[in-house]
């Protein structure tokens, strides 16, 4: 196990600062937040036959359902 948490936190990255969120392009446009109990590929699919072009961030664990971090 201290192999995997050695692993894991060499693998992180710690910001002792505030990034400057003015320095971020900005886009025009309005943010849309929809919470939907569906599958996250099957919606990423179905927003594109809709024409956007979305990201989809799975972070499912069969193992460790929720994540499972611990250290």
């Amino acid at each position: 196990m201290p192999q995997k948490k050695a692993k894991m936190l060499k693998g992180s990255r710690f910001y002792t600062k505030a990034l400057d969120a003015t320095s971020i392009p900005t886009i025009e446009g309005e943010t849309k937040i929809i919470v939907e109990n569906d599958d996250s590929i099957h919606c990423g699919h179905q927003l594109q036959q809709e024409g956007y072009n979305p990201v989809v961030l799975n972070l499912a664990s069969r193992r460790n359902p929720g994540g499972g971090v611990r250290i």
